[in-house]
């Protein structure tokens, strides 16, 4: 899946001194530092390719897909590189606290539980009079030796 990245009042093309520059043409990187990667997989809204960031008559910057699962980017525009975190967050975890079983934890539980049942120190099956089965019962402490000196 691409992430959304830019296109809100935060993303901005600016010049080491912080200065809004309209009309910028700035790179995309993996990192802040010296060992990241340029990053060219990028999509425009339309699905057109794109390799760099253009800024707007304002100093804009557009909105664009990056690359398959990268929640992350760096922008550099000739000062400081600077983050770029995917703008659709928001949606995307509310799609997934709307998700049914987004992480497979029932049938994980179900499958403990289901382990558990009718076994000492599980969970109690009760039998056709409604009691516990003894079977299913903890060993008693008052059972045990006590230790021998």
């Amino acid at each position: 899946m691409r992430y959304l990245f830019g296109g809100t009042a935060a993303d901005v093309a600016e010049d080491a001194s912080g200065v809004r520059v309209p009309g910028a043409t700035g790179s995309v990187w993996t990192g802040p530092g010296e060992g990241a990667s340029p990053v060219t997989d990028l999509l425009a809204l339309d699905g057109a390719p794109m390799t760099q960031l253009v800024a707007d008559a304002s100093g804009m910057l557009p909105a664009f897909y990056g690359p398959e699962g990268v929640t992350r980017l760096y922008a550099d525009f000739g000062g400081a590189r600077v983050a770029l975190v995917a703008v659709d967050t928001a949606d995307r975890l509310s799609e997934h606290q709307a998700a049914a079983d987004p992480h497979g934890s029932t049938a994980a539980a179900i499958e403990a539980i289901q382990a558990r049942m009718g076994r000492p120190l599980g969970f109690a099956q009760l039998d056709e009079n409604g009691k516990v089965p003894a079977s299913q019962l903890p060993p008693c402490p008052c059972q045990t030796q006590p230790p021998t000196a």
